[in-house]
């Protein structure tokens, strides 16, 4: 083997013992090596497994068989529960609050970002695509899919123009 060197490093004293067992794969023994970066949230699950070459849901099993059950992983990252969106005053009164508004083609001068920032402003949901929780969909008459689709859903179809009448009503 030319142009090989030794190289040598600390690891954690519970994983010595691990790495030390000849019968390990180059998985088990990569897996070993990344854990502590998992554990202090250099790194995350899901890139552990991408650099592993492996599924997270895989990794994370391996991790369980060696006593480090996916709660106990979990654990380390404190994650509080998403908040709900306060409902603003314009909202509460928004025909369309709680709603799935799908918006589709272009509505000028608007960008589609600006369009759901303001759907969302209205209380609503904005959806990317049509489907049975659709409740309305903005769109002219020459929409294509979307449109043939809510037609045989019984989604309520309107023009910009009616969508920004109704927004600006509530």
């Amino acid at each position: 083997m030319e142009n090989m060197t030794t190289v040598r490093f600390d690891v954690p004293v519970e994983l010595a013992d691990l790495l030390s067992r000849s019968s390990q794969n180059q998985f088990e023994r990569n897996a070993m090596l990344i854990l502590p970066f998992v554990r202090n949230l250099t790194v995350s699950h899901g890139r552990a497994a991408e650099i592993l070459g492996v599924r997270k849901l895989e990794l994370i099993a391996f991790y369980g068989k060696l006593g480090l059950p996916w709660t106990e992983l979990r654990e380390w990252v404190h994650i509080a529960p998403p908040e709900a969106p306060a409902e603003t005053p314009a909202a509460a009164g928004s025909p369309f609050a709680g709603k799935t508004v799908v918006v589709t083609g272009k509505v000028e001068p608007y960008t589609r970002g600006e369009m759901n920032s303001f759907i969302a402003s209205l209380g609503a949901v904005a959806g990317s695509f049509v489907t049975s929780k659709t409740n309305y969909l903005v769109c002219e008459d020459k929409a294509g899919s979307k449109l043939d689709k809510a037609r045989s859903l019984g989604i309520l179809m309107l023009t910009p123009d009616e969508f920004f009448a109704m927004a600006q009503a509530s």
